[in-house]
């Protein structure tokens, strides 16, 4: 299993996690569902409105979202 980090940043207030997935593709699913799940609970929340990064564990950039 490879180590991602997820992170969630809005007005300089960042939410982190940790996810574990055998490669890129599985970590993206798993980013989805923690990111649909928390800004469903707080919709004016860093997950639903901030910039959102998911890098693997060497610090390469997956996939990012600009902050809404």
């Amino acid at each position: 299993m490879n180590t991602y980090t997820l992170t969630a940043t809005l007005n300089r207030n960042t939410n982190r996690k940790t996810l574990w997935a055998r490669n890129d593709s599985d970590a993206m699913m798993e980013a989805i569902a923690h990111i649909m799940n928390s800004a469903h609970k707080n919709k004016q929340g860093a997950w639903a409105l901030g910039a959102i990064k998911l890098v693997d564990s060497e610090g390469n950039l997956v996939a990012q979202m600009e902050e809404k």
